[in-house]
């Protein structure tokens, strides 16, 4: 009796429960933050052949291409006097990096070798593959270098095509990796809110606004945020813009303003109360539900989706 006595006294605020979020539009200002460089080891690749004394009337090219951590590139030389062929497998071992050349010939004049090469000091390394008697040498050459990819989430924001507003298609929303808590509809706004009982009532947008912290980040249509005490809601199969597309080019930054959610009762209270309803094994839950809550919801099946409108511009 407590916990329905709970329950009625909550019942007058608009709670969002189990699957239930709300979204509204508000207007928003500028501001910025970041996150994280990646550094890859990478190397460029040539392997041709000359005639020492005639190089540009000589020369024959085989492959020139690049690798980076395990990877392998390869290719054939193959003339009148040599059939042969290259392979370069390069490896991450620890923070360095390698190069293992093989030498496979398939003819009786070249000799099969395997070098080893710590390309880690950057240092562009050439390696003699095989040299004819008329004076031609088939040449391996590795150019190492760092590849910068900036992986720090960017501002969106362009007023030609709104792509600061949101659009939710039956977006899944997933709180800590694991628990499906329902799914998000509507569009055309800038700063969006879903209220998740036992989670947060967490306002959010791709620019700045007021009391606001770059908390999440969007990719590739998925949306995650993470709280300053670890917890994090992901929303998938999110557009932007218009017409709505799903942005290309991110990480892109996503500023939060989490604050405590509506509903006062913990996350087992309100499922138990979906529970009695769906079921009806306690007349007075479920009259509590019907009378106060049936009206957000739709219930197909096991999952509740919002009736209510969404993000309305």
């Amino acid at each position: 009796m407590k916990t329905l006595a709970r329950l009625m006294t909550n019942a007058h605020m608009a709670i969002t429960f189990a699957a239930v979020m709300l979204l509204f539009c508000f207007m928003a200002t500028k501001t910025g933050a970041s996150s994280g460089i990646e550094k890859k080891f990478f190397a460029n690749v040539a392997v041709f052949s000359i005639q020492e004394g005639n190089t540009l009337d000589s020369y024959k090219f085989y492959l020139k291409g690049a690798g980076e951590g395990n990877t392998t590139v390869g290719t054939i030389c193959r003339d009148d006097v040599r059939d042969f062929g290259v392979r370069i497998h390069f490896k991450m071992e620890g923070v360095e990096f390698h190069a293992t050349v093989e030498i496979k010939p398939s003819d009786s004049l070249t000799k099969g070798e395997t070098y080893d090469l710590d390309l880690s000091d950057l240092k562009a390394r050439s390696v003699e593959l095989a040299r004819n008697e008329d004076g031609r040498v088939y040449v391996l050459n590795l150019i190492p270098h760092v590849n910068i990819i900036d992986k720090r989430p960017r501002r969106a924001y362009s007023k030609v095509f709104r792509i600061e507003n949101w659009k939710f298609s039956h977006s899944a929303v997933i709180t800590n990796d694991s628990q499906y808590v329902g799914r998000l509809g509507g569009g055309g706004c800038e700063m969006a809110s879903m209220d998740i009982p036992g989670v947060g009532k967490i306002v959010f947008a791709l620019v700045p606004f007021r009391d606001a912290k770059l908390l999440g980040v969007l990719e590739d249509g998925h949306i995650v945020i993470t709280a300053e005490d670890g917890t994090t809601v992901e929303v998938l199969n999110v557009e932007n813009g218009s017409p709505p597309r799903k942005l290309p080019g991110g990480p892109y930054e996503v500023w939060v303003r989490w604050s405590p959610p509506t509903s006062q009762l913990s996350r087992e209270e309100l499922s138990d109360l979906l529970r009695s309803a769906q079921n009806k094994t306690d007349p007075q839950k479920q009259a509590v539900f019907e009378t106060h809550y049936a009206g957000w919801f739709l219930r197909p099946g096991r999952e509740l989706h919002v009736r209510r409108p969404g993000c309305q511009g």
